[in-house]
């Protein structure tokens, strides 16, 4: 069954996304533009872009095109990168996502051990980034900023300690709120003083459907 794969390459350098140039098979290449959709049809293909204009990130799977999981070995500097700078809502929210659970399985592992907790300062960053340029749909701010509930980090847990998964989920949101308070509190400030048509959530298709697909 062919799976519709949607994505982009995001400069490093630039934090922008990369025109992409894919090559085909008799020597060619097609221009993309900066978002494309490929198609797999085999268990294993190769794409090959050219004239890549600088060390880019992946982000794949944008708009979440296909039903799928998708595993792919992102660093956690890369994490926080796409969360700062993918122009894909859905792919920035689930950059977040994974770069707390990353953060959060290193606290419930020093709940479980006895040893102390340390917060992940490329979370923190990649927050403050998010609260010093909010944009104008605070409703997808506020989507990009929620934890992931106890629940969800139970779920992904191989043995399921609440009282571990609790104190460490606990920490994170403590530490954020400690560390970014004036950032908080100055998105805060200037929601509460925005008129009721800029707080209003976008209604573009594309950020509905994003939306209802994240399970917060």
């Amino acid at each position: 069954m062919p799976i519709r794969l949607r994505l982009g390459l995001v400069g490093t350098k630039s934090g922008h996304d990369l025109t992409l140039k894919l090559a085909d098979a008799e020597g060619g290449s097609e221009t993309l533009g900066k978002d494309a959709v490929i198609h797999l049809r085999e268990a294993e293909q190769t794409f090959v872009f050219q004239d890549v204009e600088e060390a880019p990130v992946p982000s794949l799977l944008r708009g979440f095109s296909a039903p799928v999981k998708l595993r792919y070995p992102y660093s956690r500097e890369e994490l926080a990168f796409l969360l700062t700078h993918d122009s894909d809502g859905f792919n920035r929210w689930d950059a977040g996502q994974r770069l707390t659970m990353l953060a959060l399985d290193d606290l419930i592992a020093a709940h479980r051990n006895g040893v102390e907790k340390v917060m992940d300062v490329r979370l923190v960053e990649a927050y403050r980034s998010l609260l010093d340029e909010p944009g104008d749909d605070q409703a997808v701010l506020a989507e990009m900023l929620t934890l992931p509930s106890e629940a969800y980090i139970a779920e992904q847990q191989p043995v399921v300690d609440v009282d571990a998964i609790h104190a460490a989920r606990e920490f994170v949101r403590q530490s954020l709120a400690w560390q970014l308070r004036d950032a908080f509190l100055a998105v805060y400030r200037d929601t509460r003083t925005m008129s009721p048509m800029r707080r209003r959530p976008s209604r573009s298709a594309g950020a509905s459907s994003r939306t209802s697909r994240w399970p917060i």
